[in-house]
């Protein structure tokens, strides 16, 4: 998994994930294989986001990749994966740094990640979206090409290490950190937030002073 994050763009602050109650998803179909996983995906239809309006479809050509690096067995929380969707937040956005160039009219131009937090039988989860878009040409969308789901514990460990995403096809007995994530979380992205807003609050003060 790509981890570097110099690139990362319009950044929110995690505060907001910080305040993000989690979907209880516990009544969620359970989707008995990938067949039945394509068909409620096209069953979704269009699913807009509920925070910044972006909507999105769930191919049914991401059904493999969700199945294998989501993390953990998605097969009783894939059915809730529209609902997880709306209620999400963009937490960052990337450049597409796989852009095809064989039909650049196809072309995804960007990147943006959503976070959502949801509770179930096996406890409490992040799950991030990567969304890609494509906002040019005469049919500009956007589609929900992986999902990584972690525990949101591990984020509160200290020292939690970076790892990658791995098919377990079973509940996570060894559970992995989105490393995304957990920079996105990270004492060193909230610094940034810390200092714009105590940066913010002087400016304030200074042109209140000289009133």
């Amino acid at each position: 998994m790509n981890t570097d994050f110099s690139d990362w763009y319009d950044i929110s602050d995690p505060a907001t994930i910080d305040a993000m109650p989690p979907l209880d998803i516990s009544k969620a179909d359970y989707l008995r294989d990938r067949r039945e996983m394509k068909r409620v995906f096209h069953a979704f239809g269009l699913v807009t986001n509920n925070a910044d309006g972006r909507t999105a479809t769930f191919p049914a050509a991401s059904v493999g990749k969700m199945l294998y690096m989501s993390g953990i067995d998605i097969h009783g929380i894939a059915a809730a994966f529209a609902d997880l969707y709306r209620v999400s937040i963009r937490a960052w956005s990337e450049p597409n740094r796989k852009i095809p160039t064989a039909d650049k009219r196809r072309a995804m131009e960007s990147v943006h990640q959503y976070i959502a937090k949801f509770h179930n039988a096996q406890g409490d989860f992040f799950v991030r979206f990567t969304v890609k878009a494509n906002t040019g040409g005469k049919s500009p969308r956007s589609e929900v090409h992986a999902s990584v789901i972690s525990r949101i514990a591990i984020y509160k460990a200290e020292g939690a290490e970076l790892s990658t995403p791995v098919n377990t096809q079973a509940e996570d007995s060894a559970p992995f950190t989105d490393d995304k994530i957990a920079y996105y979380l990270s004492a060193v992205n909230r610094a940034k937030f810390a200092n714009a807003k105590t940066a913010t609050a002087q400016s304030a003060e200074q042109n209140r002073a000289t009133e």
